[in-house]
């Protein structure tokens, strides 16, 4: 079901005005809309998942499509504070709030001091804006993961914008408990011009896994001169087969691989979801 922006009442008109603005120089460029509408995606799903959690997290009792503004880029935005006036002692507040701008804007939340937050996606021009204002409560509604979650989107829609693309593939669809689990890394061009890229490597990919983890996260500047490279014509790949030691129980976890070489600070990564399995129904 498509979500509507609220019906902003006259309450929130100075609240919008003066707190959900970006500087106006830069509005100077407008964002596409087609990243608006994956920007609107993104809020409108995180919204969804705080609203599904209602019942579980009391401070999320009064959430609702008011908390649900909308920024000037026309990006949707979501702002709510919850206070406990019934605590005994000191009142306890709970508040968050996250929104999409362009890079070069300020954080409209900076007001909150170390609370804030910006998460980039620097070929897409566009930030994740937001803070999150605990409590001292022991249990209380953690947005960060429904946050993590849903920004995947635009990472994965910078992706589309690097000159290479890096897969995870392996031929089976699932390894029995005590095989050694096989996969193989995968960096393709998908620009139109040939590249220079090194090779793949534990000096230049990183992989974890399981809490494991196997290479370096970056390649060093002093290092790079030295490492092996490759011209790639324009749809080629080069390939590196990863093996991870056998397992002794059943279970699922996803392997996460990056690669050192980076686009304009900004590295392909992929992932592969592997089921280990007893018997075979």
């Amino acid at each position: 079901m498509r979500f509507y922006k609220a019906i902003v009442k006259n309450i929130f008109v100075f609240f919008l005005v003066s707190f959900f603005v970006p500087s106006l120089a830069a509005q100077d460029t407008p964002i596409d809309k087609a990243l608006i509408d994956l920007s609107n995606e993104v809020i409108v799903n995180i919204y969804r998942d705080i609203a599904k959690e209602k019942d579980w997290y009391v401070e999320l009792k009064d959430f609702n499509e008011k908390h649900l503004l909308e920024n000037t880029y026309g990006i949707y935005a979501i702002h709510y504070r919850y206070d406990d006036v019934d605590s005994p002692g000191k009142k306890q507040s709970m508040e968050f709030g996250v929104t999409i701008l362009k890079m070069e804007d300020d954080n409209i939340f900076h007001g909150k001091g170390h609370n804030v937050f910006d998460l980039g996606f620097p070929l897409l021009n566009l930030k994740i804006s937001g803070y999150q204002v605990k409590s001292i409560k022991n249990r209380q509604f953690d947005f960060q993961g429904p946050l993590q979650k849903h920004g995947q989107i635009l990472l994965d829609e910078q992706a589309k914008k690097l000159p290479f693309q890096m897969s995870l593939e392996s031929a089976q669809k699932y390894f029995f408990v005590g095989e050694e689990i096989e996969f193989t890394v995968k960096l393709k061009n998908i620009s139109d011009k040939n590249l220079q890229v090194v090779n793949l490597n534990e000096e230049t990919l990183f992989c974890e896994y399981n809490e494991e983890e196997w290479g370096k996260r970056s390649i060093a500047p002093a290092m790079s001169r030295y490492l092996e490279k490759t011209v790639l014509d324009p749809d080629k790949s080069i390939n590196k087969i990863l093996r991870i030691p056998s397992l002794q129980s059943p279970q699922e976890f996803e392997i996460y691989c990056s690669y050192g070489m980076t686009h304009k600070g900004v590295s392909p990564f992929g992932t592969l979801k592997i089921k280990v399995v007893k018997d075979v129904d």
